[in-house]
């Protein structure tokens, strides 16, 4: 489990990535879907525009978790 600020705990967590010949399926769903959910030019357009407007960048995110989770 990796421990914030712990350079170390990061190291160990992030080794069997690295030396992972392939990755599961399901991690690579996973990925594929996180960049198509932050990593698109509407989610850019507004996390740019609420930066020029002095507002935190983990606001936009919070309310993107927030409306993915709820039904």
């Amino acid at each position: 489990v990796f421990q914030s600020g712990d350079v170390e705990s990061l190291s160990d967590a992030i080794r069997p990535w690295v030396q992972a010949q392939t990755v599961p399926p399901d991690v690579q769903r996973a990925c594929r879907d996180l960049i198509k959910r932050f990593w698109n030019p509407t989610y850019q357009r507004r996390a740019i525009e609420r930066a020029v407007l002095g507002y935190p960048a983990n606001d936009l995110f919070d309310a993107e978790e927030d409306r993915v989770h709820v039904k």
